[in-house]
């Protein structure tokens, strides 16, 4: 933030109380006259102070949201070598999020090796529209592109994707019309997984790029979170 303006750059999503995971590119090209400072947690409707809904005739609000201060930012060491890829970055909080509040819980990761090569094709997309109208955080289900159809959509746009399977491409499940509303950068691609008998979000994709027009043919590309947890691992202090 600037001394006098306040700005929400990116997603970030929350993986344990003092870590969020978010894009490389988020971090690493801040505008000069701003100051990467503070995450903004358990936000929903991004236009009200307090996040309330009608219940059985009754108004139900969430608890506040919380405001963190940023201690240190992991940028991975090969990010945009080659352009786009490595897109990922962790952020440690100088305070422990308080996740007992209902609006704040940590994602799980794709730890086990089960998980990590597990290849779901279909996924949850929780996202604000980029944007001055984006002020409701929106969930949406997204369906898997695959690679080498993906890759041949981007080399017609001079876009060279990885070869590897450290990053993924996902268009939408159903095509609305709506492709102009363009995630933020960084938001979370999510798959429902069981875990220890329990049904839990697992933490899949984080938004890296995709089509600056206005179209549905093109995929958007996420960051493989699944072939970075041992970079993940490596880098959080508890």
């Amino acid at each position: 933030t600037g001394s006098r303006e306040k700005k929400t750059i990116c997603q970030a999503t929350l993986i344990s109380d003092l870590y969020v995971v978010t894009a490389a590119q988020c971090v690493n090209s801040i505008p000069r006259r701003y100051t990467l400072s503070a995450v903004r947690m358990g936000e929903y409707d991004k236009s009200t102070t307090t996040d309330c809904a009608q219940v059985d005739g009754q108004s139900v609000c969430s608890p506040p949201v919380q405001i963190l201060r940023i201690e240190s930012v992991i940028v991975h060491t090969g990010f945009n070598k080659p352009r786009f890829a490595n897109d990922i970055a962790l952020i440690r909080l100088r305070d422990r999020a308080d996740t007992s509040r209902s609006n704040v819980k940590p994602i799980c990761l794709p730890v086990t090796n089960e998980l990590r090569s597990a290849k779901p094709t279909r996924y949850t997309l929780t996202a604000w529209a980029s944007g001055s109208s984006g002020t409701v955080l929106e969930r949406s289900q997204r369906e898997l592109v695959e690679s080498v159809e993906c890759q041949k959509l981007y080399t017609e746009q001079l876009v060279t994707l990885e070869k590897t399977t450290r990053q993924i491409c996902i268009k939408q499940q159903q095509e609305s019309g709506s492709r102009c509303k363009f995630p933020s950068s960084a938001a979370p691609l999510q798959v429902v997984q069981q875990m220890q008998g329990k049904s839990r979000y697992v933490l899949y994709g984080v938004l890296s790029y995709g089509p600056k027009s206005c179209s549905t043919l093109y995929p958007d590309v996420y960051t493989n979170v699944a072939s970075y947890m041992d970079w993940i691992l490596e880098n959080i202090q508890e």
